[in-house]
C-alpha cells in the first residue's frame, strides 16, 4: 500500500485506539458533579423538631429524645450520602481528564498526520507537541505516537530515511519494553518504509511480524493492510500467483474501505506485470473511482495510463489526464510524484503529444536525481541492523540473566539437597542404633523372663518338697497335737 493511504490508516488505527487510551469510567451525571462541587449540607431538621421542648413531663423528654435520635440518623445517612456523591464525582472528574487529554493528543497526532499527507513541515511541530504531551502525563504510547509522527515527517516530508528508521525503530523499542500492542503498527509502518525503498525482503519480514501480532491481537485494520501490502510483494517478487491469493484474502477481511481500493490497484498492477492488460482495465477503474474512502483515486490513475499505454488505447482518458496532472500540482513527495511523471510521459508519447512526454520526462529525470542525492538505504539499514543488534544482545543479556537466575536456583537446590541428604543419612544411622538397641533390650528382657519363670519354678518345687515332708513327718508323729501342728 502506497504512502498517502498509509497515512490514512495510521489516522484511522489512532482514532480506533483513542478510546482504550482515555481510559473512561461512567458518563458523567450533571447531578452528581454539581453535588459534589457545592459541597454543602442543605438542613435536614424541620422547623418543627428545631424547637426547643421543656421537659414539663417524661413523655416531652421522650419525644425531644426520639426527635434528636432522628436528626442524628439522617444527618449520618445524609454523610454516607454525599461522601458516596463525591467519590462518584471524582471518578467523574478523572474520567473527563483522561478523555480531555485523549482528545488533545488526538489533535496533534491528526494534525502532524494530516501535515505529512500535504507534505508540508507543520507536521515537525505538530510531532514535537505529542511528544511534550506524553512527558507531561507520562505516557508511553503517546510518546509512540510522537515518535512515529517524527519520522513520517522525516520520511515523507524531507524524504529522510535514515533519520525515520530511528524514530521507528525507536518507537517499537519503547512498546516492546513497555507491552503496548501499538508495536504492531510501528511494525506496518516500518515495512512501508522498506516497501517504498524498494527492498521487498525487509518490507516482507516486517509485514509479516505485523500480521501475525495483528492476528493474535484480533486488529483486522492491521491485518488487511498487512495482507494487502504481503500480495503487493509477492506481485513485485513475481510470485503472482500468491500475490492474487493475498489480494482476494484482502477483499474478504473487514476493514477500512480505503485498503480494499489499494488491493484493487495492486491487483491491476500485478496483471500489468503478467502482460494482461485487458484483465487490468476493470480493477484499476475500480480503484481510481471517486469515493470518500478511496483517498488514492488519483494516485492509482498511473496503473490505468500504464495499462491504456500498452494497450495503445486512448479512450475515455480525457479526465484521468486531468485529474493525473492536478494530482502533481503542489507535491514534494518523490516516488509517487516520480511514477506519475514516469506514466504520463509514456502515455503522452503513445499519444503522440510529444511535447508533454518530454515535459514529463524531464520531470521525471530531475525527480529521479533529487531520490539518488536524498535516499540512503544503507544507513536505513545500518540503523535497522543496529535496532536488531540491540534487540539480540538484549534477548542474550535476557537468556544470560535467566541462566544465571537457574545456576543459582541449582545451586540452593543443590545444597538443599546435600542437606537433606546428610541429615538422611545420620537419620538412618540413628534408626539402625535404635533398631540394634531395642534388639538387645527384647533380647534382654526375654532372657529375664526365662530366668524369672524358671527361679518361679524352682521355688513352686521346693515348696512343694518342703510339704511332703512334713506330710510324712505328721505321718509318723504319735500325739495328735503333734500332727495337727504340722499340719
Amino acid at each position: 500500500m502506497r504512502l498517502e493511504m498509509r497515512i490514512i490508516d495510521l489516522k484511522g488505527n489512532f482514532t480506533n485506539r483513542k478510546s482504550p487510551i482515555a481510559n473512561p469510567v461512567l458518563a458523567p451525571h450533571p447531578k452528581f458533579i454539581a453535588i459534589a462541587k457545592q459541597k454543602q449540607l442543605p438542613t435536614l431538621i424541620t422547623q418543627e423538631n428545631s424547637i426547643n421542648f421543656k421537659p414539663t413531663n417524661s413523655s416531652s423528654l421522650k419525644l425531644k429524645t426520639s426527635n434528636s435520635m432522628f436528626n442524628r440518623t439522617g444527618l449520618f445517612l445524609f454523610i454516607c450520602v454525599i461522601l458516596n456523591f463525591t467519590a462518584v464525582g471524582q471518578q467523574e472528574v478523572d474520567s473527563f481528564e483522561n478523555e480531555r487529554r485523549a482528545d488533545e493528543m488526538y489533535f496533534y497526532v491528526s494534525e502532524a498526520l494530516d501535515a505529512s499527507y500535504e507534505q508540508s513541515d507543520c507536521a515537525l511541530f505538530f510531532a514535537e507537541k505529542t511528544l511534550e504531551l506524553a512527558k507531561k502525563y507520562e505516557r508511553p504510547q503517546y510518546k509512540a505516537f510522537g515518535l512515529e509522527c517524527k519520522g513520517l515527517y522525516h520520511e515523507v516530508v524531507r524524504n529522510d530515511y535514515d533519520s525515520a528508521s530511528f524514530y521507528f525503530f525507536k518507537a517499537i523499542d519503547l512498546c516492546e519494553n513497555n507491552e503496548l500492542t501499538y508495536a504492531t503498527t510501528l511494525y506496518h509502518t516500518v515495512g512501508s518504509m522498506f516497501h517504498r525503498l524498494d527492498n521487498y525482503e525487509k518490507a516482507e519480514e516486517y509485514y509479516k511480524i505485523s500480521l501475525e501480532r495483528a492476528k493474535r491481537e484480533n486488529d483486522l485494520e492491521i491485518w488487511k493492510q498487512s495482507v494487502g501490502n504481503l500480495g503487493s510483494i509477492c506481485s513485485s517478487l513475481g510470485r503472482y500467483q500468491e500475490a492474487e491469493e493475498l489480494f482476494q484474502q484482502c477483499f474478504e477481511i473487514e476493514g477500512s474501505p480505503g485498503v480494499g481500493f489499494g488491493c484493487y490497484a495492486n491487483l491491476g498492477n500485478m496483471y500489468i506485470r503478467q502482460e494482461k492488460y485487458e484483465e487490468a482495465i476493470e480493477p484499476l477503474i475500480n480503484a481510481t473511482l471517486e469515493d470518500p474512502d478511496n483517498f488514492l483515486a488519483d494516485g492509482n490513475i498511473r496503473f490505468l495510463l500504464d495499462a491504456k499505454t500498452a494497450l495503445s488505447d486512448t479512450s475515455g482518458m480525457t479526465t484521468y489526464l486531468s485529474r493525473a496532472e492536478t494530482y502533481l500540482e503542489g507535491r514534494t513527495e518523490h516516488r509517487n510524484t516520480r511514477l506519475m511523471c514516469e506514466s504520463l510521459s509514456a502515455y503522452y508519447a503513445m499519444s503522440g503529444d510529444y511535447k508533454k512526454a518530454l515535459e514529463f520526462e524531464k520531470k521525471h529525470s530531475k525527480i529521479s536525481a533529487e531520490m539518488l542525492e536524498l535516499q540512503n538505504e544503507e544507513a536505513v539499514l545500518s540503523v535497522e541492523a543496529e535496532y536488531q543488534t540491540e534487540k539480540i544482545l538484549d534477548e542474550l543479556a535476557h537468556k544470560e540473566s535467566i541462566q544465571q537466575s537457574y545456576c543459582i536456583f541449582a545451586a540452593v537446590a543443590g545444597f538443599l539437597i546435600l542437606i537433606l541428604g546428610v541429615l538422611f543419612i545420620r537419620n538412618r544411622r540413628a534408626n539402625k542404633a535404635l533398631t540394634v538397641q531395642k534388639t538387645l533390650l527384647e533380647s534382654t528382657v526375654d532372657e529375664k523372663n526365662i530366668l524369672l519363670k524358671e527361679t518361679h519354678l524352682r521355688i513352686k518345687n521346693s515348696f512343694q518338697m518342703v510339704s511332703s515332708l512334713l506330710y510324712l513327718q505328721s505321718e509318723n508323729a504319735q500325739e495328735e497335737d503333734a500332727k495337727i501342728a504340722i499340719k
